[in-house]
């Protein structure tokens, strides 16, 4: 008797977890001040002869690419675009050789923020470093 009342027990309160809003698990939006984590990859990839890219939007302020895990001697192209998806040729807003092995590379995207939706649409590339390497990329808004 104890057992079948255990068990509805549990049932009841996983039923109760159901009920609660997703948005309400899900991690914050932390605004103005605060870093926004838009993207993270512990295993992302710089190549030797190309680039990886990943798009994000901004919603204006600081934006941040950060590096780390890179090896001492391994540059790399860091190339971001503001692109406005309208077909016209994107804004090139970065285009530097990173020679600090894990870079903490911040900007402003206040000047780039437009359309509609008052973002800036960025395309972050990383690639073309000296060496093949796995690194962490993260992009904060």
């Amino acid at each position: 008797m104890k057992t079948k009342k255990a068990i509805s027990s549990i049932f009841a309160m996983l039923g109760l977890l159901l009920l609660i809003p997703n948005a309400v698990l899900a991690a914050p939006e932390l605004g103005p001040g605060e870093w926004d984590e838009l993207y993270d990859n512990s295993f992302f990839h710089l190549y030797m002869y190309d680039s990886r890219c990943i798009d994000r939007s901004s919603g204006g302020g600081d934006f941040a690419v950060e590096v780390t895990g890179n090896v001492a001697y391994n540059s790399f192209m860091l190339t971001i675009y503001e692109e406005d998806g309208t077909g016209t040729t994107p804004k090139t807003v970065v285009n530097e050789r990173m020679y600090d092995p894990n870079p903490f590379y911040q900007f402003s995207t206040a000047g780039l923020v437009d359309g509609t939706n008052n973002q800036a649409e960025l395309r972050v590339c990383l690639g073309y470093s000296d060496e093949n390497e796995e690194v962490r990329l993260r992009l904060l808004d």
